[in-house]
């Protein structure tokens, strides 16, 4: 499932300009943004007339904005400039000054940041002594081309769940007086647009690998004759030649211990991958003409594919929140692995079951807030519908208890499902579910942090699954390898518990459903990234499961919103359950008992 992604060149690149409008809530708390701030930045001295032509070409432009969003972002830089009484902040009776020539150096670096430099409308430089109206437009232009900046840097040129549903992501939105407040109080005002992208480390490798593979497009290295393999006899292991040298060379394979022309195993080994990653079959520990044909191919070329898919991750990161939490979880569904963070270092980490291309787990972030020790199974909507109405529509009433489960009403107590009109109610407003015991497929432990999805962490009685490669076999949820050691770094983390405590708990088959309340609730995040940092400094590569690198690199090419949501799975499961749920003529009163909150759903 790894492999070490090969950096080399493509050329040619589109993006996607757009994100939901602001409420008018957002847009009057943001007007209501004080900026006596404004008073630090270095005013120019400006024609009297000056203040009014800007406002009364802003109004024109709040009144003409082609969408919600630039409406509200307009109305918000008109706010901006009424508090300084019309006075600017980037221009001069001489044209643009010196903060504004930083900040267009700066805009125009954005592509090395992978943002869509054009879509910002950065202003051209002003020639000579401008007139009032042309200065008045260059100062409103550039105003929001910094907006745009910030709105990009903040992940806002996509809106992921309109890409999929299982995108639920919500990218901070922006504000362009508090924007241009930084702007005026930074004192570079250059690090102040850098400092609006991601700190992460991930995120800065990315643009590193990101601005190399750029670097390598517009500069492709030609083949160096000196690299050559000439044709001739197979060189086996143990044997020394002089081309052996060269094949280590290009490697990165030095001799251990040994001459640099001793063809050793450790050579083997490396000589074998690369010729497989090539797409030959060839004999292990032999260099023949065939070999020697692989190494001679030109360089790979990366293609548009490679370069979106950095783009892809580096806009995932934009689209979480800037504070993951001093302790967090940290679940990479495509490389199906949980890890603990503790002060930004990983204080555990195991392997993990994700969804179904089909019944993807969600990329989303929650907060965990309890621990349930012997839990019940809140049966998903999905099982219901496909698996248990039709039993029970036919007078199967037993198909309950012989999987060990119960209707239970809001009081607790059970309902009998024979009582209820299966042709008439809506199942999915039942609440069924199995009682704790060895065959429960949540097994001894779940990790609840409430969320839209109804998904949760949990234990299960298939453990053998965890040895696959490739864990994508659950309906949504996640499963957790060794949830009784997760369980004991919460429960030590939050309440000072030790393993002896937590095993009381869960063996306690006295207490079944016992649910252990947080005292600190954990920041839970489910991310998607399919480029990692490797120890040698490369990147690694995981296969794109669920397909969200191919939705984002479609968007970023102009392929239409309505086009990728189209074949969005998490739609068509909505779909498929709403059409074959009956509808109900009233809400069911015995859903969601006391203690069985929503979130245990699935």
């Amino acid at each position: 499932m790894y492999r070490v992604f090969r950096w080399l060149a493509f050329a040619g690149l589109t993006v996607l300009t757009g994100s939901p409008a602001l409420s008018a809530e957002q847009i009057a708390a943001t007007q209501a943004v004080r900026v006596e701030s404004a008073a630090v930045a270095p005013v120019a001295t400006m024609p009297v007339s000056f203040g009014a032509t800007l406002d009364g070409k802003l109004k024109v432009l709040v009144a003409t904005a082609e969408n919600d969003q630039q409406r509200a972002w307009l109305a918000q830089i008109k706010s901006f400039y009424v508090a300084r009484s019309g006075k600017p902040v980037w221009v001069s009776p001489m044209g643009f000054n010196a903060l504004a020539e930083t900040a267009m150096k700066e805009l125009a670096l954005g592509g090395d940041w992978g943002l869509n430099v054009s879509a910002m409308g950065i202003p051209p430089k002003l020639v000579g002594t401008p007139a009032p109206e042309l200065s008045a437009d260059a100062e409103i232009e550039l105003t929001r081309a910094v907006v745009n900046y910030a709105h990009q840097a903040r992940g806002g040129r996509i809106t992921p769940q309109a890409l999929s549903l299982w995108l639920d992501r919500t990218p901070d939105p922006v504000f362009a007086t508090a924007v241009m407040i930084d702007m005026i109080s930074a004192k570079d005002v250059a690090e102040a647009l850098r400092a609006m992208h991601p700190k992460s480390p991930d995120f800065e490798m990315l643009r590193q690998a990101y601005i190399a593979m750029r670097h390598g497009i517009e500069n492709p290295r030609a083949s160096d004759p000196s690299q050559f393999l000439s044709p001739g006899l197979k060189i086996k292991d143990g044997q020394s030649h002089p081309q052996i040298a060269l094949i280590r060379q290009r490697l990165g394979v030095p001799a251990s211990g040994g001459s640099q022309y001793l063809f050793d195993d450790r050579l083997g080994d490396a000589v074998a991958e690369y010729v497989a990653s090539a797409g030959v079959e060839a004999r292990w520990g032999v260099i023949d003409d065939k070999v020697r044909a692989v190494f001679n191919r030109p360089p790979k070329v990366a293609g548009e594919k490679d370069l979106m898919r950095i783009l892809a991750n580096m806009e995932r990161w934009r689209w979480l929140p800037r504070d993951l939490g001093r302790i967090h979880i940290w679940n990479n569904l495509p490389e199906q692995m949980t890890r603990v963070f503790k002060n930004g270092q990983v204080i555990h980490e195991e392997r993990i079951i994700v969804g179904q291309p089909e019944t993807q787990t969600p990329v989303f972030s929650e907060t965990m807030k309890a621990v349930v020790f012997q839990p019940e199974w809140g049966v998903p909507p999905s099982i219901k519908i496909n698996d248990l109405l039709p039993k029970l529509q036919a007078d199967d009433y037993g198909v309950l208890a012989r999987r060990d489960m119960r209707i239970l009403k809001p009081s607790g107590d059970e309902v009998d499902p024979e009582d209820l009109n299966w042709d008439k109610i809506d199942i999915r407003q039942v609440g069924i579910y199995q009682r704790a015991s060895d065959n429960n497929p949540l097994g001894l432990v779940k990790f609840l942090f409430p969320n839209k999805h109804h998904v949760y962490m949990h234990d299960t009685n298939a453990r053998s699954l965890f040895a696959a490669a490739e864990r994508t076999f659950s309906h949504g949820c996640i499963r957790v390898r060794n949830p009784q050691r997760l369980a004991e770094i919460i429960l030590d983390q939050d309440k000072g518990w030790t393993p002896k405590q937590v095993e009381r708990e869960l063996l306690n088959w006295d207490k079944p459903n016992n649910k252990v309340y947080l005292d600190h609730p954990i920041p839970v995040h489910n991310v998607y990234f399919t480029l990692l940092p490797g120890k040698d400094g490369k990147l690694i590569e995981l296969d794109d499961v669920y397909g969200h690198d191919k939705r984002i690199s479609d968007a970023f090419k102009g392929v239409p919103v309505e086009k990728i949501a189209a074949s969005d799975p998490a739609r068509d499961l909505a779909r498929e359950l709403e059409e074959a749920a009956p509808a109900a003529v009233t809400k069911p009163r015995v859903a969601q008992p006391a203690g069985h909150a929503s979130e245990d759903e699935n």
